[in-house]
């Protein structure tokens, strides 16, 4: 696997809808990242991405064309913070061209496409990371350690919560369309999915029950999911884009975690 070594990365970021909290923390890294190019195909993005950073602008290529990116030798990774759709097609593209990427969350709409996008970057020995930052939050990596270090003994119960609110007229945003990828679950809840992975490892058995909500969503609007391990341990897990929720940690992140182990805590 080839690994940047470079004192100073260089990396681009694709996308500035969503994108925009990825371009602002990008510009606020210090000397070991710089930011060089953000591309977007709406102008106005780009503009009032240019107004958002002020000074920090000063040195960015924005460009409305992504290859630019592509043909820019000194580009070592590529931010992609894209409609699900489109992670497949410009990963794959984005390899061949011997980028490294970071991937916006989920990795793909479909296991054939994750699998495709997998391949890509194998094939073409570039390292792809997907953005679950539930990981690297302070307060779910102490969560994630005190279970590794068995404090609790064997997990037997765990429950998670997501709630976030996800009010738009049908058809107007790509997050609520099932066909390009929208939905509660792959929309925001694959990082509690990611989570409880990053806790518990994968599950041995799935069962999962949608509700939809046609006049505001095309996609699920919520779930509840239960989790079972090959050593007993339960999981459930709530999804609900009906209502907002004011339970949000200090790092800014939507989640609810409890987990009962045989200690008895």
């Amino acid at each position: 696997m080839k690994i940047v070594t470079k004192e100073t990365i260089q990396v681009a970021v694709l996308g500035v809808g969503f994108g925009i909290t990825h371009v602002k923390a990008l510009a606020e890294q210090p000397g070991t990242l710089r930011l060089k190019m953000v591309c977007d195909q709406n102008e106005e993005r780009l503009e009032s991405a240019k107004q958002i950073l002020g000074e920090k602008a000063s040195g960015i290529l924005f460009t409305t064309d992504y290859h630019d990116i592509l043909n820019d030798p000194d580009i070592d990774v590529v931010d992609l913070a894209l409609p699900h759709h489109l992670h497949q097609r410009f990963a794959e593209e984005f390899a061949a061209a011997g980028k490294h990427i970071m991937l916006d969350k989920p990795l793909a709409r479909t296991e054939e496409e994750g699998k495709a996008i997998i391949e890509a970057a194998r094939k073409n020995d570039v390292q792809l990371m997907v953005a679950f930052n539930f990981r690297f939050a302070p307060m779910y990596q102490a969560i994630q350690k005190r279970i590794s270090d068995g404090a609790i003994g064997q997990v037997l119960l765990g429950l998670t919560r997501h709630n976030q609110r996800f009010f738009y007229p049908g058809g107007s945003n790509w997050r609520n369309s099932a066909s390009i990828g929208g939905g509660a679950i792959i929309g925001s809840g694959v990082h509690n999915i990611d989570f409880m992975r990053f806790c518990l490892g994968d599950p041995a058995e799935v069962y999962a029950c949608g509700v939809n909500d046609a006049k505001r969503l095309d996609a699920e609007a919520g779930a509840a999911v239960v989790f079972r391990y090959a050593n007993g341990t339960v999981v459930n897990f709530f999804c609900n884009w009906c209502k907002s929720s004011r339970n949000i940690d200090a790092s800014g992140v939507f989640g609810e975690w409890e987990f009962f182990g045989e200690t008895g805590e």
